[in-house]
């Protein structure tokens, strides 16, 4: 039972922080945020985790994507997948 509870508690806490994330990506404020979202984005993609993630993508996939919706649509199915 508390690995249910711990589960549901860590799936809730995942997607919340996700969609808070979500949030501050598609509509940053200052400029600041912008820069923090460029070197974010320039460290995930440099990670071995995303570099096999995208070595999975067919090519016609990766070419249809730009660099952000990548590492936001990586980030995604890693929370989805961390949430389970």
């Amino acid at each position: 039972m508390s690995k249910v509870i711990l589960r549901t508690s860590r799936h809730h806490k995942i997607i919340h922080f996700w969609h808070s994330f979500q949030m501050s990506i598609s509509s940053p404020t200052p400029t600041n945020d912008t820069s923090i979202w460029t070197s974010l984005k320039q460290a995930i993609s440099a990670s071995s985790g995303f570099q096999n993630w995208a070595s999975q993508l067919s090519t016609p996939e990766r070419a249809d994507l730009n660099p952000d919706t990548l590492v936001q649509r990586y980030l995604r199915e890693t929370l989805e997948t961390l949430a389970y």
